[in-house]
């Protein structure tokens, strides 16, 4: 008995010293919503090859987090870390949840448990518009066992006549919605769009949507790419082999839509500062299209 217990002690020691602790830091101690926020987790006695597994990949979500970016840095010191950078989504006192990493090496694998604190995030509220309110919560009456019955039949029936209407429905091919315009061109309907938008004061949140429908709008035209049932990785990838613009770049598109998925996604208010950019990368997209309508002008 004595020696089944010292075997018992023994291995519950070993697997104590073999988990060992790493710490995780913060670029900050508190953030807004919608921010990026940068995790470093700090490996010590590492080798220089290795392996991490049990770690969020890129686009994942992970509760309140989306993750952005994950990469492992050594310095120059031969300090090895992991860095992961990720979207905040929820606000309050928020904490990420990854309490384990497993670590691969030449000599095999070792599981490390990793402290990570907690972070503080303030819900971002424009002063130029107002939140939605918050209607009050709707007090249902208790049922009696009669109307609940009757519901229930109610519910059976509706389910009933919805799947035989699926079932003996010809199937109609998806036609695609497409947006008109009265302009002569669709670079004179982008540039009136913008300049639309342009003129208010205070961009509304539904504004920010709608320029990014209209710029897909411009790509299928342009290009034929079917750019309005796509997403904003799916778009920037295929815009790769055939970006149509020479002075707006690349990273100047991407901004705009990324700010306009946070706005309508993620019910982001725009800071002053983000919406001075949009406006900005709006502008040397409107300059471009107009630079194009001139010199197709000039070679007529």
């Amino acid at each position: 008995m004595k020696k089944v217990f010292f075997f018992a002690f023994l291995f519950v020691c070993s697997s104590l010293i073999a988990e060992e602790t790493l710490k995780g830091k913060w670029d900050k101690y508190s953030y807004k919503l919608g921010d990026d926020a940068l995790l470093t987790i700090s490996l010590s006695n590492i080798p220089r090859n290795f392996f991490v597994e049990e770690i969020p990949s890129p686009k994942s979500d992970l509760e309140n987090f989306r993750i952005k970016d994950v990469q492992t840095k050594m310095s120059d010191e031969g300090k090895t870390s992991i860095e992961i950078r990720a979207t905040i989504f929820g606000y309050g006192t928020i904490k990420i949840p990854l309490e384990k990493i497993k670590i691969l090496t030449e000599k095999g694998e070792n599981i490390y448990k990793v402290e990570i604190p907690e972070i503080k995030v303030v819900e971002r509220i424009s002063s130029s518009a107002t939140p939605p309110s918050i209607a009050p919560p709707v007090q249902i009456p208790e049922s009696f066992p009669l109307m609940e019955t009757l519901i229930i039949s109610l519910i059976v029936i509706v389910a009933s006549l919805l799947l035989l209407r699926k079932l003996f429905k010809k199937k109609k091919p998806v036609e695609k919605i497409e947006k008109k315009h009265t302009f002569k061109t669709i670079e004179e309907y982008l540039i009136a769009k913008i300049e639309e938008k342009l003129k208010k004061s205070v961009l509304r949140l539904e504004d920010y949507s709608e320029l990014t429908s209209d710029i897909k709008l411009y790509f299928e035209e342009k290009i034929g790419i079917e750019a309005i049932f796509m997403t904003t990785s799916e778009l920037l990838e295929t815009l790769r082999s055939s970006f149509p613009f020479n002075k707006i770049t690349m990273s100047e598109l991407n901004e705009i839509f990324q700010l306009s998925d946070l706005v309508k996604f993620a019910k982001h208010f725009p800071a002053e500062i983000e919406e001075k950019r949009f406006r900005g990368d709006l502008l040397m997209l409107q300059k471009e299209l107009k630079e194009n309508i001139m010199r197709k002008e000039r070679a007529a």
